[in-house]
């Protein structure tokens, strides 16, 4: 079936905007704690003392003993760092739409922020790199070049914006010269003698558009240029209004040079996914490759000090390379940063980061104002997705497949089997592992082009295929009863039926323009069309989706989780947005909260949200609103859950939500919640009574009670689960 015919007509008589101002950071959600580790991109060294990135940490290390490199500090920003340059005892971080934070690091145990400049919140103008030279910074933004007086730290001030510069990708200083490696239109040579009124004097062409220049490198009088795809050109800076190239060396098979340091007669490169590359320039008019070094990442930003080279790999975190022989580089040491947190899973005490190149994270989140991680487990494969079901987790690993984990000891997952979407596939297409669900002795795999792969887990040690639904679009995939609802960038929404999973049959096409991130619960289906809007689809009979609303809203959303009458967003461009559902036919959006990374995934455990935005890491976040929910909403709850209570410890007050699913799934039995103190001696009845299916949120007063641990237990028909709480007075 397609309902596209009926959109038009719908969108005239259903046009609701957004009423929020987004010029805050927030609305109706408050921040608890940060997560924020991730890929690591710069780099800076003075003497064994290394400042790095983690994401939107900065990461203090020794590296005096390289294999055995000690944490110092760990800082957490607002933005992913992005470049760091050194001064005295000072630290200035660029970190994205964060801006530029300065520190004071001459106690590397103890480094304290002294001063910052944050920019507009809504600016699209990201910092990403930074060269400091006396009382001036000068930080590379998108589209400009911005210059600081640094004079009083405290308080760094703009005192020029440098308009040309196109795309900014690197920068080195040298006297009274600024030299920007600016992407496809070249190397730009600036005269900074007066910073107050900088002027350009050349603008040299490296190459092409497909080969951008993307750092440079200065010694004397000549730069040294990384060119993407193009190695390295040397240029004659000696007369700065007509440069001159006197020289190249492409990288082997013209690999990626994105960042370039110099040390007396060598220069090194980092390489991207080719590691690290030497080149002898004692004589500029004729350099040689002599050696390079494979990291098996992604490596990004370069700092030289002495023999040693400290190398950003972007996906796994930074590496200490003795340069002794400078034509066979030694890998000395490692300090394991995260990478991507592209989606999260949470179960009881454990969040479940699908954190990319770096695999599965598992995070301590018992206290949800101090998060940390316990472990991680990596595999072959993008991790792109994890569903838990017990014992077990189910990995979308992307071209790894699906992957199957033993997480009984989440300090120690491992392996017990896995699925080769290609080896199985639809024909001659491989497949990639997107996100995963299990029901029963089932798995269903949004392959992308594969489709949707159905793997048949009862042995999880030797799962096999049970069917493929494809070759169509399958970017996501949500179940309910039997039906499953495959997301789908191009074809919109498909609906298939599930009930024999060996023969699944597609029963309806919801003909969106795309189908970016869906959402089911009880009787509607919501659907988010790109960057067009929200639209709610009635699936009383799936076979038959009929458009019953639609709300105007520009947002693009890769995820979309639903927690009482309120769904939750991971809106790429923007953050976390809220929208109340109580009204099906009339979405309306209630909150927000703005981050600066790339919000991808989002999970719900009744108290806390669980926000995975991409380089900036995991955010828990508590709406207000959920204080205000209905019992008369009309969102169905799939399954019992209860959830923490909140605040915990507590005094004297304390709430515990919970959700009650179907009548067919609890009958009409009575619903109690009752409290218990460590004798197993009932000191409180909260609830004792028949409920209609729904999310319910209680008070608790433990005013009367001494200070203590205490268990609430929730009892209906067959169901029963206990939570421990803590009153502290």
């Amino acid at each position: 079936m397609k309902t596209r015919s009926l959109f038009n007509y719908i969108s005239v008589l259903i046009f609701l905007f957004s009423s929020i101002c987004y010029t805050q950071e927030s609305e109706n959600i408050d921040l608890i704690s940060r997560w924020a580790k991730g890929p690591c991109k710069a780099v800076a060294v003075h003497d064994e003392i290394v400042c790095f990135g983690n994401g939107a940490y900065l990461q203090i290390a020794d590296f005096s003993d390289p294999a055995n490199p000690q944490e110092l500090a760990k800082i957490l920003l607002n933005g992913p760092v992005e470049d760091i340059a050194l001064q005295n005892d000072h630290a200035f971080v660029v970190a994205g739409n964060a801006g530029l934070i300065i520190f004071d690091i001459s106690n590397a145990t103890n480094p304290i922020e002294i001063g910052a400049y944050k920019g507009s919140t809504n600016s699209l103008r990201y910092f990403r790199d930074i060269a400091v030279q006396g009382i001036y910074a000068y930080v590379l933004q998108r589209g400009l070049l911005r210059i600081f007086d640094i004079s009083n730290l405290s308080d760094p001030k703009v005192i020029n914006t440098f308009n040309p510069v196109d795309n900014g990708f690197g920068i080195a200083m040298n006297g009274s010269f600024v030299y920007v490696a600016d992407g496809s239109k070249g190397l730009r040579i600036i005269d900074v003698s007066d910073p107050k009124n900088p002027v350009e004097t050349s603008l040299f062409d490296t190459g092409s558009y497909y080969a951008p220049a993307r750092d440079v490198a200065v010694n004397g009088n000549y730069a040294y240029v990384a060119i993407s795809y193009g190695g390295v050109i040397i240029v004659d800076i000696s007369d700065q209004t007509n440069p001159v190239q006197i020289d190249s060396m492409d990288t082997p098979e013209r690999e990626q040079a994105i960042g370039i340091a110099l040390n007396g007669n060598y220069a090194y490169t980092s390489n991207g996914e080719d590691g690290l590359h030497v080149f002898d320039i004692s004589n500029p008019a004729i350099f040689n490759s002599i050696g390079s070094l494979d990291i098996s990442g992604w490596s990004d930003g370069i700092a030289v000090n002495g023999d040693n080279i400290y190398l950003a790999d972007h996906n796994f975190g930074l590496h200490a390379i003795s340069m002794d022989n400078p034509t066979t580089p030694v890998k000395e040491g490692f300090f394991a940063t995260a990478h991507i947190a592209r989606n999260v899973t949470v179960r009881g005490d454990f969040a479940y980061v699908a954190d990319d190149r770096a695999g599965m994270a598992i995070l301590d989140i018992s206290d949800p104002a101090n998060p940390f991680d316990i472990s991680f487990f990596q595999t072959d494969g993008w991790v792109n997705d994890v569903f838990i079901a017990g014992d077990i987790a189910y990995i979308a690993a992307s071209s790894g497949g699906l992957r199957i984990v033993n997480i009984s000891d989440p300090t120690n997952p491992w392996e017990i089997g896995s699925y080769d979407i290609g080896k199985y596939g639809y024909g001659n297409t491989n497949g990639s592992a997107i996100e995963v669900i299990v029901r029963g002795n089932y798995a269903y795999v949004a392959s992308g082009y594969q489709g949707l792969a159905i793997v048949d887990i009862s042995n999880p040690a030797n799962p096999t295929e049970a069917s493929i639904l494809g070759p169509n679009l399958a970017y996501g995939v949500k179940i309910q009863g039997d039906y499953a609802y495959l997301e789908g960038t191009r074809e919109g929404l498909r609906i298939v039926d599930i009930s024999n999973p060996h023969q699944p049959q597609q029963v309806a096409l919801i003909d969106t323009i795309q189908a970016s991130a869906v959402a089911v619960s009880g009787n509607y289906a919501f659907v988010v069309e790109g960057l067009n809007g929200v639209w709610t689809f009635d699936i009383t009979d799936p076979e038959n989706p009929v458009a019953a609303g639609y709300f105007r809203v520009s947002t693009f959303s890769d995820a979309l989780e639903i927690h009482g009458q309120f769904a939750y967003a991971a809106d790429n461009y923007f953050g976390m947005r809220v929208f109340d559902l109580s009204d099906p036919m009339n979405i309306k959006e209630v909150g927000f909260y703005k981050t600066y990374g790339n919000s991808q995934g989002i999970a719900s455990n009744g108290t806390f949200i669980f926000f995975a935005d991409g380089a900036g890491g995991l955010h828990i976040l508590k709406h207000d609103a959920t204080t205000s929910i209905s019992k008369n909403n009309s969102i169905t709850p799939s399954d019992f859950h209860l959830s923490q209570n909140y605040p915990n410890p507590f005094n004297p007050t304390t709430k515990i939500s919970y959700s009650i699913p179907s009548v067919e799934m609890h009958g009409h039995a009575p619903v109690q919640l009752v409290v218990y103190d460590v004798l197993g001696r009932e000191v409180a009845e909260l609830v004792n009574e028949q409920q209609k299916p729904g999310y319910y949120e209680v008070q608790f007063d433990a005013s009367k009670l001494t200070s203590g641990v205490y268990f609430y237990k929730l009892q209906t028909g067959s169901f029963m689960q206990t939570k421990k709480m803590i009153l502290l007075k």
